[in-house]
């Protein structure tokens, strides 16, 4: 039986990221049409840019440049066998602007997501095994 695990983040990378890492980023996500010579690369093209998977939901993949650097945002589903969610944001975290939460991951039969934390250029995962629960409403 085939496992997805889904991952969601939202970063800010330094604005003097190499561009080697942001074309490299650009082949993960799918963005990018370019002809480069993959075999000279630790990426892998188009690995976020999955369509088929049985959780509810739509893929979203964006990397945009800004003032202050630039705005990654992704939200997909893949077969992790290989640990490429991992490998990712192991790359991402020494160019990245923040230090704190930046998203989760969660395998399609975990009842709670891992959350996903960058500080001092490594990637932590902080596993939830409890929660409160509040109910939302408009007038508290």
């Amino acid at each position: 039986m085939s496992v997805y695990t889904e991952i969601v983040i939202s970063c800010q990378l330094n604005v003097d990221t190499p561009s080697v890492v942001l074309d490299d980023i650009k082949q993960w996500l799918g963005l990018s049409a370019d002809d480069i010579d993959l075999s000279k690369r630790q990426w892998f093209y188009d690995t976020f840019n999955i369509a088929s998977y049985p959780q509810p939901g739509t893929i979203y993949r964006s990397l945009e440049s800004g003032l202050n650097g630039y705005f990654l945002t992704l939200r997909s589903k893949i077969k992790n066998y290989d640990h490429d969610i991992e490998k990712f944001l192991i790359q991402l975290a020494p160019y990245n602007n923040i230090s704190g939460f930046v998203g989760y991951v969660r395998n399609e039969f975990d009842e709670y997501p891992s959350l996903v934390f960058f500080r001092d250029k490594k990637v932590f995962y902080k596993k939830i095994t409890a929660y409160i629960e509040i109910e939302v409403v408009t007038n508290p």
